[in-house]
């Protein structure tokens, strides 16, 4: 996690998943698993619907057969 000062303005602190820059120290970010996010990267992570993409690690629906920022092609475990 990046955390930089930033004078009168307070801490700046950036999503593990997105690098959105949030104000505030670890409370404007939500903690899923071991990774620091924002509201709505922590709301994807959640959701079953969303998966990470397995090379670049964005959020991506679980149906995809491709990740739409990487390309990398993904593979989904089959239903039980």
């Amino acid at each position: 996690m990046k955390i930089r000062n930033t004078g009168n303005f307070g801490i700046k602190t950036h999503c593990e998943a997105c690098g959105e820059m949030v104000l505030g120290v670890i409370e404007a970010l939500q903690k899923v698993e071991s990774r620091y996010l924002c509201p709505a990267c922590a709301a994807k992570a959640k959701n079953p619907n969303f998966t990470t993409c397995t090379a670049c690690g964005e959020f991506i629906s679980s149906q995809a057969i491709s990740c739409s920022k990487c390309g990398a092609p993904q593979s989904h475990k089959a239903a039980a």
